[in-house]
């Protein structure tokens, strides 16, 4: 690590999100035909990746049986690469980034409902998402980044996510999930 990466990334990323929720897409993906791949760990790498879009990644997920293995590993190096990528410029350009954070975290769990893999519950749903950012931002040097987050940003998607009580989870991703591409 570079000494302007920081240790703590103050980002959530896939490895932050719910393990009942990658379960459930690792389900929705065909196996592999054509490529060796930890299917679990690189659907992390995907959903974390903040430079691809809901539909980019609805796209991936459907490909992945037909991937063959340079692909994969290409797109592994990629989203590896992102995210070495934004740990380093994190303390320059956070405020840009947790706006984009909190909209591919949203994505994902739209995602996930469009595929039928999404919480029973919009509770269910708010409540992993309170549990990521407690769990990601659980000391008081961590909840700095949280609260610089929310106090430099009044979008929409970060008060959502990183706020309190996100206030419209439930109606956002049924809008989102009946959507067909």
């Amino acid at each position: 690590m570079s000494r302007d990466t920081p240790k703590f990334y103050p980002l959530l990323s896939g490895d932050d999100l719910p393990p009942v929720l990658i379960d459930g897409l690792v389900t929705s993906v065909g196996p592999p035909q054509f490529a060796k791949v930890h299917k679990p760990d690189f659907i992390r790498l995907a959903m974390g990746s903040l430079s691809i879009s809901f539909c980019e990644k609805i796209r991936i997920l459907d490909a992945l049986p037909r991937l063959g293995q340079f692909q994969v590993d290409e797109l592994i190096t990629i989203f590896t690469e992102e995210r070495q990528e934004l740990a380093r410029l994190c303390h320059k350009e956070y405020e840009y980034q947790v706006e984009l954070n909190a909209r591919s975290i949203l994505g994902v769990f739209c995602l996930a409902v469009y595929r039928g893999t999404g919480y029973p519950k919009k509770c269910d749903e708010a409540d992993a998402i309170r549990k990521m950012v407690a769990m990601k931002f659980d000391t008081p040097d961590r909840r700095a980044w949280l609260h610089r987050a929310l106090a430099v940003s009044g979008g929409a998607a970060l008060q959502f996510v990183f706020g309190n009580r996100p206030p419209l989870l439930g109606t956002v991703v049924e809008d989102i999930a009946s959507f067909r591409f």
